[in-house]
């Protein structure tokens, strides 16, 4: 029989404190990020509200049935969220996720992911869980979008099964996910968390490399080469505030991505969201190799024959990534990779 206790559990960026009075502030800064009381299918207190807020949630882990966390930035100690465990029936091992909100600019990144797994992995892999369930207001669609990407199964709707907190009566969708269920679904969630950057000189293979993820996990991928040059020209830059604009659109639009390119200031400005760091230096010589042996790219050039036409500048450009200075140079990429503080590796 389970026996869910106040832990602490911490990963991808995330922390979960056991709920407390010490977290007053914090709660309700969290919730002032879009307001989000105004939402009525949400149990997210209103300012003056934070203290009962929390008085209630100890009561529920007092009497046994609830397990209430923040949700905190790890690098920065911020409370950006609240989530728990409800409806605890340790007799049949079962928990259920849910009271769960993230301030406004936390929303559609990777904390409700990175959130799930911990609480997921606590479930089924520390505390023995049979059986996770999910529940949500009818009326919330975003929520149930996001609990049916997480791999979870709907089970059905439950009508008139519970109160708002306007109270009004409420539909609640109720999903699960069961023990033998999990493995296919952490696997899942770990792929929605790969924000990769690739980076690298010409012809060090990054194309090659974001093209094998993107195919084996189904992954979005922006080649930066698309968004710094101007469309059907050669070689005629974009303004550099639009392109930090659309790579930043693109960042904001996906939970899980690869980025791949040279351009070291557009690298550097992803590289506080990659999960991992990846740079490509395997020499001058198969850069150049690499090159000559390249596929037509129609994304890039209108025929192989305007292809061929720029291989030599390409070559020279490719010889001189050692010496030359500014953000597209070894020694840019070297820095940005030494210098990251998170997951990395580099190929030579």
């Amino acid at each position: 029989m389970i026996d869910p206790q106040p832990t602490t559990l911490e990963g991808h960026g995330v922390r979960l404190e056991p709920l407390g009075m010490e977290h007053q502030d914090g709660i309700r800064d969290a919730a002032a990020d879009g307001e989000l009381w105004n939402l009525f299918f949400t149990f997210v207190p209103e300012p003056d509200g934070t203290e009962a807020y929390i008085r209630l949630a100890l009561d529920g882990q007092a009497a046994g049935h609830m397990l209430p966390w923040v949700v905190c930035d790890a690098a920065t100690d911020q409370v950006i969220g609240s989530t728990r465990y409800h409806d605890i029936v340790a007799e049949i091992d079962r928990v259920e996720i849910g009271y769960t909100w993230y301030a406004a600019s936390r929303q559609r990144s990777h904390v409700n992911t990175a959130c799930k797994i911990l609480l997921l992995e606590h479930a089924f892999d520390e505390l023995g869980c049979a059986v996770v369930g999910l529940r949500t207001d009818i009326h919330n669609l975003r929520s149930q979008r996001a609990i049916e990407a997480l791999g979870a199964k709907r089970d059905g709707v439950l009508r008139h099964h519970s109160a708002r907190k306007d109270g009004s009566p409420r539909d609640d969708v109720m999903y699960s996910i069961l023990l033998h269920e999990w493995p296919g679904v952490r696997r899942h969630l770990e792929t929605r968390l790969w924000r990769h950057g690739i980076f690298g000189n010409s012809g060090s293979g990054k194309s090659t490399l974001a093209g094998q993820l993107v195919e084996s996990h189904a992954l979005p991928s922006l080649d930066l080469d698309t968004i710094v040059w101007e469309p059907g020209q050669v070689a005629v830059q974009r303004a550099p505030e639009a392109v930090l604009a659309d790579l930043q659109a693109f960042l904001a639009a996906h939970d899980s991505w690869i980025v791949e390119g040279c351009y070291g200031e557009l690298i550097e400005a992803a590289a506080g969201r990659c999960t991992k760091l990846i740079f490509l230096n395997p020499g001058l010589d198969t850069c150049l190799a690499n090159n000559r042996r390249r596929p037509w790219e129609p994304h890039k050039y209108e025929s192989p024959e305007e292809q061929d036409a720029m291989l030599a500048p390409l070559q020279e450009w490719v010889e001189d990534y050692y010496e030359r200075e500014g953000s597209w140079s070894y020694t840019a990429h070297r820095t940005i990779f030494d210098e990251h503080p998170g997951d990395k590796v580099e190929y030579t």
